[in-house]
């Protein structure tokens, strides 16, 4: 009779075996499609998008405003507020964005949240994760997702931000707080509503589950789209009144429009008439 572990040895890797075959097959059966633009990718591509829509990519470089994340231009300097900026500061102190919300990202974007596509989540996340590499970089001690309402989230059956904080976390080496940050009401679409709107819809929309697991931390909240910043100062009160000691802001997607070599935001028609998300 053969000893215990090398039996069990032997059915790890004929369960190995099945489970490379039975892949092999679905891949044949079910090409792996680009989840931007939904061709069939190579065999050298992938896993997630092809080489033209990963080329496509439109990534925000520095220097950006640190109040809003919009890019300010190669010839001004570094400044904050930006021309785009609310005339009063928001509650967090970062703002960052990977990509403008444009092109492959917008289509991630939306096959996250509309599609039921939850493996959008993972460039969006790496995304994310390059671009809080650049210097400056922030010293974070968790990320904290911006959190559905729990009727969404059972609808969709998964939190994107959730899903991208930890693609994201995974890549920088800094942990997710899962959980800490809940959103306690529903509230109204963002999408279509002025900026002061926008501000009181989500007043008082967020709180911190449990003050100790925030207090004193460094704290980078993640989202999809940045567009006024409304969502995320309401939550970075949330986290600050809980006493953590510094709320910045990661989003995967940036709206955003040059206008003279500055940035102003400014909320796309594609955003405006995308499906609303409480």
């Amino acid at each position: 009779m053969r000893p215990l572990p090398a039996l069990a040895r032997t059915l790890a890797a004929a369960a190995r075996g099945f489970a490379s075959s039975a892949r092999g097959f679905a891949d044949l059966a079910w090409p792996p499609r680009c989840l931007a633009c939904g061709r069939d990718l190579r065999e050298e591509e992938g896993p997630h998008l092809c080489d033209p829509c990963a080329e496509g990519v439109p990534r925000i470089q520095p220097p950006t405003c640190a109040w809003c994340g919009s890019p300010l231009g190669a010839f001004l300097p570094v400044r904050a507020p930006c021309d785009g900026c609310p005339s009063e500061r928001p509650a967090y102190r970062l703002a960052r964005a990977a990509a403008r919300y444009a092109g492959p990202v917008r289509a991630l974007v939306l096959a996250a949240k509309y599609a039921r596509e939850p493996a959008a989540c993972e460039p969006l996340g790496r995304l994310l994760a390059e671009a809080l590499a650049l210097p400056p970089a922030p010293a974070l001690d968790a990320l904290v997702p911006v959190p559905l309402h729990r009727w969404t989230r059972l609808r969709r059956g998964y939190d994107q931000a959730e899903r991208v904080a930890e693609a994201a976390g995974g890549a920088l080496g800094v942990p997710v707080a899962h959980g800490s940050l809940v959103r306690v009401r529903r509230t109204a679409p963002q999408a279509g509503l002025e900026a002061g709107e926008r501000l009181r819809n989500v007043a008082g929309a967020f709180r911190v589950r449990r003050k100790s697991a925030v207090a004193g931390l460094r704290l980078l909240l993640v989202d999809d789209v940045l567009t006024t910043g409304a969502t995320a100062s309401a939550c970075a009160e949330a986290l600050l009144a809980a006493g953590a000691a510094w709320v910045g802001v990661g989003a995967t997607a940036r709206a955003v429009l040059r206008v003279r070599g500055t940035a102003r935001t400014e909320e796309s028609e594609d955003m405006a008439d995308e499906p609303a998300t409480p």
